[in-house]
């Protein structure tokens, strides 16, 4: 890390701010952060804080600053309310190593502050390795390579920074929340910090059917899905699903899913069946398939995209490698569908992998959104 070292490291002593309201003047507020043991600081890599709004799991900061041990942080105010104060350490290969996220109510009495105890978690990647140079996420703006937002307003987002139970929430701000049941726990295992991977068969399935998923596309016939994914590296069935709307094999309104390697398909490609109008079958087919893709480099950002003119392709690591048209609305897609990750709802076709993030936009992203979620990479985890 940048000396001095971040075991005594204090942070906005005189340029973090809380305002009591009613009047009353701001009063800094102080930061303490520390590894926990202290053998985890690392002598090249960098150390970043966050305040996001009302909670840890919030998908917006409000500020981030990167490279603490050199620049401090930055002048803010905070209002009176509650944050959640967010550090994490990466090394020289973009993944977080070490990470600690506490939710403050503020204001605080005077003498007190926040203090997190960075702890180890997995590995989880900031981006891709393609857009790791020398420890920073390139093609980003910002002072010390900071990363872009995210594109805003998916209708559902699914994080995956729960750390264990049998729920994964949908924290997307969009009502109803449309939060998934994991069937076959012990087949799955969440990883420290963020993602969930699938070790045998199971899924993530909502309980029940959707309406804002069916009310948002059927109108316009449009949609984006997006997921940052690492596939495992033993064989898949030919095909493994790793999103899927629909109910039952045979009546799916659309499957995301990955095919090979396998026996019979020796490369990894992924595919995506869309049910639109009488061109299609009652379980999206046509496809539309990626060339193949070169699983073993790890971490994937993959994202479809259907625009409202029947338009339609596929994005692997920001850059669209094919497109196609199928011509048709969503007006016969099933009311009933259920949404499920790593299988079928009936659990047949299953995926094995790790999934660390979920988009779904009621809305076609265009090119240059799709690059920026790319390069936003993953949120830091808590």
């Amino acid at each position: 890390m940048t000396k001095p070292s971040l075991l005594t490291l204090a942070l906005a002593c005189v340029a973090l701010w809380a305002n009591a309201g009613c009047g009353s003047e701001p009063a800094p507020l102080m930061w303490s952060l520390r590894f926990d043991p202290p053998e985890l600081e690392q002598s090249d890599g960098r150390l970043a804080a966050r305040v996001l709004r009302e909670r840890c799991g919030a998908e917006q900061a409000i500020v981030t600053q990167w490279d603490l041990g050199a620049t401090g942080f930055q002048d803010i105010q905070l209002d009176k309310g509650r944050y959640g104060f967010q550090a994490f350490a990466t090394d020289r290969s973009c993944q977080i190593y070490a990470s600690a996220c506490n939710e403050i109510e503020l204001p605080m009495a005077r003498g007190q502050g926040v203090i997190l105890d960075l702890r180890a978690q997995s590995p989880a990647p900031l981006c891709a390795p393609s857009a790791c140079v020398e420890g920073r996420c390139q093609g980003s703006p910002g002072v010390g390579g900071d990363l872009p937002p995210r594109v805003a307003d998916p209708l559902l987002l699914y994080t995956f920074r729960e750390g264990q139970g049998l729920l994964l929430s949908d924290v997307s701000q969009i009502t109803p929340a449309a939060n998934l049941a994991i069937t076959q726990p012990n087949n799955v295992a969440w990883l420290a910090g963020q993602g969930l991977e699938w070790r045998g068969d199971g899924a993530a399935r909502s309980p029940a059917p959707l309406p804002k998923l069916q009310s948002c596309c059927s109108p316009a016939s449009t949609f984006s899905l997006e997921l940052w994914l690492k596939p495992s590296a033993s064989f898949q069935s030919d095909e493994a699903v790793l999103v899927a709307y629909g109910a039952g094999a045979t009546n799916q309104n659309f499957t995301l899913s990955q095919v090979g390697p396998s026996a019979t398909q020796p490369a990894t490609r992924f595919q995506m069946r869309l049910r639109a109008g009488s061109g299609t079958d009652a379980t999206g087919r046509p496809v539309l398939l990626s060339p193949a893709v070169n699983a073993a480099e790890g971490l994937l950002h993959l994202v479809y995209v259907r625009e409202a003119g029947g338009s339609e392709a596929l994005y692997i690591d920001g850059r669209q490698v094919v497109s196609g048209a199928r011509n048709g609305d969503f007006s016969t897609w099933t009311a009933s569908a259920f949404l499920s990750l790593g299988a079928l709802d009936t659990l047949q076709l299953p995926w094995r992998g790790s999934l660390y993030l979920l988009a779904f936009y009621g809305r076609a992203l265009s090119p240059a959104q799709v690059d920026q979620n790319f390069r936003a990479g993953l949120a830091p985890s808590p």
